[in-house]
């Protein structure tokens, strides 16, 4: 959990110590959504409705225990007085969270649609990077590609107003051509008639350094909660809509040759 340094109370006090009481509770939540394993078909049928949900089930968990990872760091960085690491670590997060928000904005798309199609092939290509090399030109958007991060960062915002605004300065502050470099790692000290800078193994414990450090974790974990209880919503929605495969899919996913799991 996030813990409170002797430094860290001088500089913030009661608020900080609330704000750390909230993330840890976020934290705890999101642990407690941990599950070890699913069982699955040896022989998975892309029409089958429950395959495509596990595959879904499947990324979601993975995007789970990955957030949960970059977390736990975080808390042994913030603990340790290590803001700078802990800061790029919440910019990560909130990349993966805003993924989350991108991944659920299409699938609740496509199964509104009732296109089970597209739906299969978006899991399949872009959730578990199933890379075809035989695309019909009706697919070709879903290519797997590359995702413009910003795009899922903007969705994001939609969710927790700020959410572009902190991820936007934390890259400014963090990028390795920014006064975030200099800030963080030197100091200027007047000594009489001199100037000396003074180089710094760590960021300081500062006020602002801290809040740098807690804004991707103050955002990130929201996001990725609102998202994961939509994600119980989109699994139970794949089994339950009245949707079927077609011909075409099955030919590019069949029971053999199409196996990703």
């Amino acid at each position: 959990m996030f813990t409170i340094t002797t430094a860290m109370v001088a500089e913030g006090g009661d608020e900080l110590r609330s704000r750390l009481d909230e993330i840890n509770e976020w934290v705890k939540r999101l642990a407690a959504q941990k599950s070890e394993q699913l069982l699955v078909a040896q022989t998975p049928d892309c029409r089958d409705r429950q395959h495509l949900r596990n595959f879904y089930t499947i990324f979601i968990h993975c995007h789970l225990r990955r957030i949960l990872c970059l977390v736990e760091v975080m808390q042994d960085t913030w603990n340790s007085e290590q803001l700078f690491p802990c800061s790029i670590l919440g910019r990560i997060a909130m990349e993966g969270a805003a993924t989350m928000v991108s991944i659920n904005g299409n699938l609740q798309k496509y199964i509104s649609a009732k296109d089970y199609d597209r739906a299969y092939f978006w899991i399949a290509s872009h959730v578990l990077a199933t890379k075809r090399t035989d695309v019909p030109p009706e697919f070709s958007d879903l290519k797997l590609k590359s995702i413009n991060i910003m795009d899922a960062i903007r969705a994001a915002e939609k969710l927790v107003k700020g959410f572009e605004d902190g991820y936007d300065w934390l890259s400014e502050f963090l990028h390795p051509n920014s006064f975030g470099v200099f800030a963080s790692f030197s100091e200027i000290v007047d000594v009489g008639d001199q100037r000396i800078v003074k180089f710094l193994d760590a960021q300081k414990v500062t006020k602002k350094a801290m809040a740098n450090c807690l804004t991707g974790a103050t955002l990130s974990i929201p996001v990725f909660l609102i998202e994961w209880e939509k994600a119980k919503q989109l699994g139970a929605a794949i089994t339950s809509t009245d949707w079927a495969a077609t011909d075409q899919l099955e030919k590019l996913f069949s029971k053999t040759a199409g196996n990703v799991l």
